[in-house]
């Protein structure tokens, strides 16, 4: 689609649409331009525009979130799609059914199928739906067009696809260690959560995660070449678990192996070796590094959307080990200037990188509080029977079949049934709500939501778009 000049037209249309939805951007303006209007205009046009008009939003760092929900009757849809980033049911019905939609992209469709699955389980028609924006917008959509839902729902009259599950099965089976291989020839272990070191695969079934939730983490965590842990088990000194870990990784990581509960690979990274760092947590209860020099701690501000505010001290801190010296970084936490050190973190990262800090509290919100539950948990592993952990592979069905348009009822269906054994029991349809978009999260706001519903939420560590997805 070749680029066009501004004409009187399009100025009104970009006008209508900022003053009607004040949060969008140039971006999501020009992207509605292309979708709704098959219009393609340059950003800078778009933006030159916006600021004659008064309507551009100041230069500088916003101090509020990009955009702030209104009050959305089914908000409690957006907590099934910030589920399904680790189901990935929507992800795999869109790439099963592409072949039927040559006019759709598979984002497109994707976004489509997500409208449908929840605008029908919301006991409404797709028509009445268009007009609720807070639903498109809980679907992650800016607009859509008439013909567009024609074309789909006559696409599913005509086909009447038949999608098989076992591929997302597969891709569900639950992860109980992750073996890490060095460069040096040693291995090293964590969990399926990464909650923790390990000295060997272990099998404890709440320590386990979906093999697409693991890799899609391990993925993201290489891609910002920074490894977080939840925290070690080390008792006055640093274990020589995670001693060893930190030495093997400093040589290099080559390769990981996502195992299953028998001990299985499942799957397997190969790596060309380079360098990753590695942050991880220990609680100052039972282990307190050792300074490399002594000095008052200078505990300085961080705010975080999630946890909220806190303060940090940095100081580096030094571990030996069968003559082997590290150096590492080390950050204290408290929750203000005059309580106590509640939390730290260790790694051979610069913890300079408030991005890094950031990245770990929307991983582990509440560690602190569970740290003393879990290696409790871990201390009576050979005492306690288990009880069977989540396996998402299990719950799904074998297929689904599409004969007509309002069978996509069955995936929002199958998502709350999954959503309702992960989080409490808890019903999320036709909840109200509301939610806000920052640069890096996705905050939901729910009414008479139980404690215990956010706590089991935002330890899930779901995402939205992209964003840690949270409840505050």
């Amino acid at each position: 689609m070749p680029k066009i000049k501004l004409t009187p037209e399009l100025r009104k249309i970009i006008l209508k649409e900022k003053r009607k939805s004040p949060h969008i951007g140039v971006r999501e303006i020009a992207a509605i331009l292309a979708d709704k209007y098959k219009a393609k205009l340059s950003k800078s046009l778009i933006h030159n525009l916006l600021k004659n008009k008064g309507l551009k939003d100041k230069p500088g760092r916003k101090s509020g979130p990009s955009f702030q929900g209104r009050k959305v009757e089914p908000c409690g849809f957006l907590l099934l799609r910030a589920l399904d980033s680790q189901v990935g049911l929507l992800d795999y019905l869109a790439e099963r059914l592409e072949t039927n939609f040559s006019e759709l992209n598979p984002e497109r469709l994707k976004k489509i199928i997500t409208l449908a699955s929840f605008s029908f389980f919301h006991a409404k028609t797709e028509k009445t739906n268009l007009r609720k924006t807070g639903l498109l917008r809980l679907a992650g959509i800016y607009q859509i067009s008439k013909k567009e839902l024609e074309l789909f729902n006559q696409t599913i009259l005509a086909k009447q696809p038949v999608v098989n599950l076992d591929g997302l099965k597969k891709e569900l089976e639950p992860v109980s260690a992750i073996k890490f291989i060095f460069k040096n020839g040693s291995f090293g272990f964590s969990d399926g959560r990464l909650a923790t070191f390990w000295d060997k695969p272990q099998a404890l079934e709440s320590f386990s995660s979906p093999l697409r939730v693991v890799r899609q983490k391990i993925q993201n965590m290489l891609a910002q070449k920074v490894l977080l842990i939840g925290y070690t088990k080390s008792f006055n000194y640093l274990s020589a678990t995670a001693f060893n870990f930190l030495r093997g990784l400093n040589s290099g990581l080559t390769a990981l192996e996502f195992l299953g509960p028998a001990g299985k690979a499942l799957d397997r990274l190969k790596l060309s070796p380079n360098s990753i760092s590695l942050i991880f947590g220990y609680s100052p209860q039972l282990f307190m590094p050792p300074a490399t020099h002594q000095g008052p701690h200078k505990f300085k501000r961080f705010f975080h959307e999630e946890v909220g505010e806190l303060f940090l001290a940095k100081q580096p801190a030094a571990f030996r080990l069968e003559g082997t010296t590290i150096t590492l970084s080390h950050i204290q936490i408290k929750n203000n200037l005059n309580s106590s050190v509640f939390w730290g973190l260790l790694g051979n990262a610069s913890l300079r990188e408030l991005s890094s800090i950031s990245r770990y509290f929307y991983l582990w919100p509440y560690l602190s509080d569970d740290f003393f539950k879990e290696t409790e948990m871990m201390a009576q592993i050979q005492k306690v029977s288990r009880p069977n952990g989540l396996n998402f592979a299990k719950m799904l069905p074998q297929k689904v079949v599409f004969t007509q348009p309002i069978d996509f009822i069955r995936v929002g269906q199958i998502l709350s049934l999954l959503f309702k054994e992960t989080v409490q029991g808890w019903e999320p349809k036709e909840k109200a709500g509301n939610f806000s978009r920052g640069k890096n999260y996705v905050k939901i706001t729910l009414r008479q939501a139980p404690p215990a519903l956010k706590r089991a939420f935002n330890q899930a560590v779901f995402e939205i778009d992209g964003r840690p997805a949270f409840i505050g």
